[in-house]
């Protein structure tokens, strides 16, 4: 429903499950299980309405045995089972009841885990935050939180606690071990998002200031001298080859070698060492989906673009139009287009949805 990343779940449930650079396999391979048991989308909206569902009993129950009043379970609960934007969400494609599903489900098993009564539900702990771990990368971190918790979070004894950290780590090693395993064999590389540094580019590339930070070697054709407002936004760092530098000179997520990510990597992490106040304050996640920082908002907002590329051109082209200019761009660009890479200062002003959007390259 409007998601782009429907559309790519999809495309990878029906081949190579390991094959997406940016996004674990586990939320794939369940829509292949899905598939083969019905090939309709109504399924899909049927499982997620149902784990959504159970998501919102496994939070009740979590609040009412960490020995909270069980009237406040009903509040997580009744927020995930009635909120509009879960039920709208559950009828896409996409990983979030999967994943939300998984995540309260070890947040349950770890509170009985901290009981101490049964190590069966620490096993069970690390098994659903490894699952959800292959659904969304986010899952990841929480294995380390989680941990951290189940060591120093309970009036259990130290040898206990030990006991709990040890078997919740074997049952997050038995859902990752054969994960990688598998997906070396398929890709000869692991990783839950192996090119998953290109959105930490996407984020930190509409403030990143060279004059700040020495950029690494290699990167310097990333730098841009054109102030922050009139910067691309997030997904088309990521993306577009029309405003991201990175998409330009080192590939795509899709497409890139492991140097040219490596390259990537290394100036997404000197912005950050380099400007790490603007970092903090600007590393906010695009969730609104009218907010002018969201590529959603594209149909409403109409600010000028701008970016840098380097060389010398004095070519004059104009894009397909102004929605084009939205859309992940990974074909190969037109003499036009591929000419302005040379220029040194690369323009984009959407100006109209009749006129589309024109580029300028000045020598």
């Amino acid at each position: 429903m409007g998601w782009p990343d429907a559309a790519s779940y999809m495309d990878v449930s029906q081949g190579e499950l390991f094959s997406s650079t940016l996004r674990p396999a586990g939320y794939p391979l369940l829509l292949k299980g899905l598939y083969a048991l019905a090939p309709t989308l109504s399924l899909v909206v049927f499982v997620h309405h149902m784990l959504g569902l159970a998501s919102a009993a496994l939070l009740y129950l979590a609040v009412a045995r960490s020995g909270a009043p069980r009237l406040l379970g009903l509040v997580p609960a009744a927020i995930l089972a009635l909120g509009g934007d879960f039920m709208f969400l559950e009828h896409s494609p996409i990983s979030e009841s999967p994943f939300i599903f998984l995540v309260a489900a070890a947040l349950y098993a770890g509170i009985r885990a901290q009981e101490g009564k049964s190590l069966r539900w620490a096993a069970l702990c690390g098994l659903a935050l490894a699952l959800a771990a292959s659904v969304r990368v986010v899952g990841g971190p929480l294995l380390v939180v989680v941990g951290l918790w189940a060591l120093g979070g309970s009036g259990l004894a130290f040898r206990r606690r030990l006991c709990v950290l040890a078997v919740g780590t074997a049952g997050a090693a038995a859902v990752l071990v054969p994960y990688y395993v598998a997906e070396y064999a398929a890709v000869g590389d692991t990783g839950l998002s192996r090119n998953g540094v290109w959105n930490v580019y996407g984020r930190v590339a509409p403030f990143a200031d060279c004059s700040k930070f020495t950029p690494p070697p290699g990167t310097e054709r990333l730098c841009e001298s054109t102030s922050r407002p009139r910067r691309p936004f997030t997904y088309q760092y990521t993306f577009n080859w029309y405003y991201s530098p990175a998409v330009r000179y080192f590939g795509n997520p899709h497409s890139a070698t492991p140097e040219q990510t490596g390259q990537v990597a290394a100036f997404a992490r000197a912005v950050i060492v380099g400007q790490p106040l603007t970092t903090r304050r600007r590393w906010v996640p695009d969730c609104s989906a009218t907010s002018p920082r969201s590529p959603f908002a594209a149909t409403a907002v109409d600010p000028a673009m701008t970016t840098s590329c380097t060389g010398r051109s004095s070519s004059t082209a104009s894009s397909a139009g102004r929605g084009s200019a939205w859309r992940e761009s990974t074909a190969t660009p037109t003499p036009a287009a591929s000419a302005s890479t040379t220029g040194c200062s690369t323009r984009f002003a959407p100006t109209s949805p009749q006129r589309g959007s024109r580029e300028r390259c000045s020598s």
